[in-house]
């Protein structure tokens, strides 16, 4: 079913019960960013308005508490999607000199419970899967507890080792290490692996209509901002390490033979030009050839992905988050085609419902 894109709509659950009418007539703006590796956030506007200001001195104070539980959902009439689970970090308001007093509502995925004290200690005999349970597990028993699930990941490893970092970055390093994802869906942390495979749910045209039908899986691209940067990608990876108690050396290289396929990366046009960067690893724990393959690919693809970045806006679209896929059309043969989204901002306000968004891509043609 196609969205009405002229009624858009919102819910909000506070410990999963949705806001009063009295509550949600008061909100101005509510906004969404999602960003893969780090927590998804959010920011409620509210208008407290005298002589009751009911957030503050009337029967509404007690609406938001640090630490509750909320939902939101955005979309349109009849057709919202969960965009946001996690809890109240920030009460702030607004006593202004003159105008309308406010309230700042805001806060993070549950991915904030992992951003603690920074830890030093070891995982001895673990795969990835068990070393991130174990995490879990030592959690201080504050606020709601995270599940894991995760897929097969390698290993298990004679030695892992968490040196001075806090839960959050020494996960999103060994998800790295392995070319896994790392988040957080409400509850549940999510440790699965990295396939960018996931197909672009839809295609933003800018300033052409005729190049497809405004409406379905075709939505208007309303501003777009590219920029192409040869300087950014490199020529090749490669990761070293050393296995000490076997006596083994292990090396892998991405890509390990030239291009030549249709599509033209940043590298290819470095390389054109005379320019040449290969990156060496030394500084990672690699204990198999298998991991430095790995390590190697992921650190060449995030690079790749620097070649052509851009910002947008388009209206309201709820499945254009972080993490998924969009095509760009209307650009020209050098800027259209299937970007990678990094960041999204959902914003419903008095100007109604957009979405804009950071984006990146590896290649053109």
């Amino acid at each position: 079913m196609i969205p009405d894109f002229w009624t858009p709509d919102f819910e909000v659950r506070i410990d999963g019960v949705p806001l009063a009418t009295a509550v949600e007539r008061r909100i101005t703006e509510l906004s969404v960013v999602t960003e893969p590796g780090t927590m998804d956030t959010f920011r409620l506007v509210l208008a407290n308005p005298l002589p009751e200001l009911p957030f503050t001195h009337g029967p509404l104070a007690d609406t938001f508490r640090a630490g509750s539980a909320i939902e939101i959902r955005m979309g349109y009439v009849d057709r919202l999607t969960k965009l946001f689970a996690g809890e109240v970090t920030s009460i702030a308001c607004a006593f202004p000199e003159s105008g309308l007093a406010t309230i700042t509502v805001s806060g993070h995925s549950r991915l904030h419970h992992l951003r603690g004290t920074p830890h030093t200690r070891t995982f001895l005999d673990m795969d990835d899967r068990a070393i991130a349970q174990k995490v879990l597990d030592e959690l201080p028993s504050g606020g709601k507890r995270l599940t894991l699930d995760a897929d097969p990941t390698p290993g298990p490893y004679p030695y892992v080792i968490q040196y001075n970092q806090t839960d959050l970055a020494f996960l999103l390093d060994r998800a790295g290490l392995i070319g896994f994802t790392l988040w957080v869906d409400d509850t549940t942390l999510k440790l699965q692996q990295a396939t960018g495979d996931e197909a672009a749910q839809h295609t933003l045209v800018w300033g052409h209509p005729a190049k497809g039908a405004i409406g379905g899986r075709h939505l208007p691209l309303r501003s777009f901002t590219p920029t192409m940067n040869a300087l950014q990608p490199v020529s090749r990876v490669t990761v070293q390490g050393y296995d000490q108690q076997k006596a083994e050396r292990f090396e892998a290289t991405v890509p390990d033979a030239p291009g030549g396929g249709r599509a033209t990366t940043g590298a290819d046009v470095a390389a054109a030009a005379g320019r040449r960067v290969e990156q060496v690893i030394v500084d990672q724990p690699i204990q198999s050839q298998d991991e430095a393959r790995r390590l190697a690919r992921a650190v060449f693809d995030r690079a790749g992905l620097e070649f052509i970045t851009g910002t947008g806006s388009t209206i309201g679209v709820p499945e254009l988050r972080a993490g998924r896929h969009v095509n760009l059309d209307g650009l020209g043969k050098v800027f259209d085609g299937e970007y990678s989204v990094t960041e999204s901002t959902h914003t419903i306000s008095s100007a109604g419902y957009l979405t804009t968004f950071v984006a990146k891509k590896a290649a053109v043609g």
